[in-house]
């Protein structure tokens, strides 16, 4: 059987808040043997603090927690809605879809990761703001920079999550061209 994921919103800053209540929730309601795991992508990030570069962690989707299953009982998506910080599944439809195939393929490295933190990455980019990605969970996945802080070591990139453009940001210590040119 397939691994399902679905995505819920909650409020920014109450990821680990609510990660707790969830698997909280799912003892409760199905047992210690449930197979539900919940995700909390996170990564590492180089950042000036006193005049020091220092290690941070940020999320990888700020406000945004994952949910993976080989078989999801139908009813905890009314439970887990009316948990406090949590707004809805996503896409917001009449009911809640788990993550399309492309989409999984995407996001399931960052799940995998150990303790589901991803270290500092190395991204090549070219002047037409195309990356690839060539190590770390996203490893050759492509996107577009909007936006790139030398200072910071840091860039914002344009994936493709769910169909929409989705901005994340990024730790940087190698750039060079893609090999791929679009327009």
């Amino acid at each position: 059987m397939m691994m399902l994921i679905y995505t819920i919103q909650v409020l920014t800053g109450q990821e680990k808040r609510v990660l707790k209540q969830l698997e909280n929730l799912f003892c409760r309601e199905l047992g210690e043997s449930h197979d539900i795991s919940v995700h909390f992508p996170q990564r590492q990030l180089m950042q000036k603090m006193s005049g020091k570069m220092v290690h941070k962690l940020q999320p990888v989707f700020p406000g945004y927690l994952f949910l993976s299953s080989q078989d999801f009982p139908s009813k905890l998506f009314r439970l887990i809605t009316r948990l406090p910080d949590v707004f809805y599944f996503l896409p917001r439809q009449n009911s809640p879809q788990p993550l399309s195939l492309e989409d999984v393929d995407l996001i399931k490295p960052l799940l995998l990761s150990p303790k589901g933190i991803t270290s500092l990455i190395d991204v090549h980019f070219d002047e037409d703001d195309r990356i690839v990605v060539h190590h770390g969970p996203f490893s050759g996945y492509e996107g577009r920079i909007i936006k790139v802080d030398r200072r910071k070591r840091r860039m914002r990139v344009a994936l493709s999550l769910y169909g929409d453009g989705l901005h994340i940001d990024f730790g940087y210590r190698d750039v060079g061209p893609s090999t791929l040119k679009h327009p």
